[in-house]
């Protein structure tokens, strides 16, 4: 068990520093509420120029207030993306409470198991798809 972790640290923990210099520290604040969040603002940045935001929301383990867990999956995908100049764009990673509890909905697909999100993300056209979203 703990040569996984320390595997896992080693092939992970490169991704996850980095990713924490470029993503902006914040914290949101209201009369009950205090979220921690992450923001990552386009490469190059003009504030005359509308950009798309994106919400990616974390999973249950990521819950807390230490505002960077919620960075561990995947970050370096969007990462390398916003900051190319193929798709400028804001990302918002919110991080949710540890107390608050949540209903979640768990679907299950056929030969997946938990973490679809792995598939979703390997898909050659996934940031295509993603970036071409418009409302």
């Amino acid at each position: 068990m703990k040569n996984r972790l320390a595997l896992y640290l080693i092939f992970f923990l490169p991704f996850f520093l980095s990713a924490q210099v470029e993503f902006e520290k914040h914290i949101f604040h209201d009369a009950t509420t205090e979220l921690p969040y992450r923001l990552l603002q386009p490469k190059n940045f003009d504030s005359n120029q509308k950009y798309p935001l994106l919400l990616f929301l974390h999973g249950a383990g990521e819950r807390g207030n230490d505002n960077e867990i919620q960075l561990v999956h995947r970050v370096d995908l969007f990462l390398k993306a916003i900051q190319s100049d193929q798709y400028p764009s804001f990302m918002h990673f919110p991080q949710c409470p540890k107390h608050e509890e949540a209903n979640p909905r768990l679907s299950l697909y056929p030969d997946v198991n938990h973490n679809s999100w792995d598939n979703a993300f390997a898909e050659p056209d996934f940031l295509e798809w993603i970036f071409s979203q418009k409302k």
